[in-house]
């Protein structure tokens, strides 16, 4: 998870405020809902596209590839939770998509040394 990349990158490198702010599990983002969702997943993907520039991050799984699938999938939900109710058949179809896509940019991180 993109999340856990750039919070571990952040907690490496020695930043703990921002590291702090992505300390997310994935049950945590799959419960928010509609607009807090967003804002959630828009404040990661603006961290890791900070974490992004930095050194390491790439071998930590933070590349700016991932940052622009988040980036496609934040816009994509946010199109879609503007459409009026009539036209979504079904919410919860909505939602195990959402899921689906989230899950699908779930990649492994690559192992990790100790040293920070």
């Amino acid at each position: 998870m993109l999340a856990w990349a750039a919070y571990n990158h952040f907690k490496k490198s020695g930043d703990l405020d921002r590291a702090g702010k992505l300390n997310y599990s994935k049950s945590e983002i799959v419960k928010l809902r509609a607009q807090e969702l967003i804002n959630a997943t828009t404040g990661i993907r603006d961290l890791a596209n900070q974490a992004a520039l930095m050194p390491d991050a790439a071998a930590r799984g933070v590349t700016a590839e991932r940052v622009s699938q988040l980036t496609q999938t934040i816009s994509n939900y946010g199109a879609l939770m503007s459409t009026p109710r009539g036209q979504i058949v079904n919410r919860s179809t909505l939602g195990k998509e959402i899921a689906k896509d989230t899950a699908a940019l779930l990649l492994p991180l690559p192992p990790t040394s100790s040293a920070p």
